[in-house]
């Protein structure tokens, strides 16, 4: 397998403990918290995502490898671009407060990309790890 993609992987489930240790646990969330080092986390989980998805969809790692660094990397990407669309949503349905329909197609929008920016693209990404990490060791085993 490539040694890109193996770092990148690696890179971002690394990256995937330190955002949940930054939230909760209360020394490293003191260190961080109003900064914007805050966001750097975040910003680099994206990154990270984002290339292993280019580096995975221009790879020729067979299936289902490919389809479990997929399932991680659009995961990673879709955290950020789920959280910025329902903020997108909230913002709209503030100003909107006027027209009701678009105000409830607003909060309805901005709830369903919040639950999935905080429970599903996590869970995907988790179930993408697991069957990265289970292939990438029995590609391991077989090349020793």
């Amino acid at each position: 397998m490539n040694k890109k993609i193996t770092t990148i992987f690696w890179l971002l489930v690394l990256n995937f403990i330190i955002i949940p240790c930054q939230m909760f646990i209360l020394p490293v969330r003191g260190l961080l918290q109003g900064s914007e080092l805050f966001l750097v986390p975040f910003i680099t989980f994206f990154l990270l995502g984002l290339v292993l998805l280019i580096l995975t969809l221009k790879s020729e790692i067979k299936q289902p490898l490919k389809k479990y660094l997929l399932l991680t990397s659009v995961s990673a990407v879709g955290v950020l671009v789920f959280v910025f669309l329902h903020n997108a949503f909230y913002a709209l349905g503030v100003v909107a407060e006027n027209i009701k329909i678009l105000k409830i197609l607003a909060e309805a929008f901005h709830v369903i990309f919040f639950f999935i920016a905080i429970i599903i693209a996590p869970i995907g990404f988790l179930v993408g790890v697991i069957g990265s990490i289970k292939y990438i060791t029995k590609l391991n085993q077989t090349n020793e």
